[in-house]
C-alpha cells in the first residue's frame, strides 16, 4: 500500500508538469527545475526511517547524477529542430547513459 501511495503521488507530479508544459513551458521547465522528486524521496526515506549517513551519500550523489543529466537537455536542445524529437532523445539518452556508467564507476 505505501508503494502504491509513493506512485500515486509521483505520478501526480510528473502528470501536473505535462500538463502545465502545454500551456507554460517555462513554468513546467521551473517546476522540474525544482528537485521535487529528491523531496518527495528524502520525505518518504524520512518516514521509512533512514539514518543522517544515508541522507548524506544520497544528496551528494544526486548531484552528480544531476550534473551528468543536464547533458541530454543540453543535446536534445540543439538537435530536436534538425534530426527530429525520437532521434534527439535517443541521441541525449545515449550520451546520458554512457556519462551514468563513467560517473559509477568513480562512486
Amino acid at each position: 500500500m505505501e508503494f502504491l501511495l509513493k506512485a500515486v503521488i509521483s505520478g501526480i507530479l510528473v502528470a501536473t508538469v505535462s500538463t502545465v508544459a502545454q500551456r507554460n513551458a517555462t513554468l513546467a521547465a521551473l517546476l522540474m527545475g525544482i528537485p521535487f522528486t529528491a523531496f518527495l524521496a528524502m520525505i518518504f526515506m524520512y518516514f521509512a526511517g533512514v539514518d543522517a549517513e544515508t541522507f548524506s551519500k544520497f544528496s551528494f550523489e544526486t548531484v552528480y547524477f544531476v550534473l551528468t543529466s543536464l547533458v541530454f537537455f543540453v543535446i536534445f536542445a540543439l538537435t530536436v529542430g534538425y534530426i527530429g524529437f525520437w532521434y534527439s532523445m535517443l541521441l541525449g539518452s545515449v550520451v546520458t547513459i554512457i556519462l551514468y556508467n563513467i560517473v559509477l564507476r568513480f562512486l
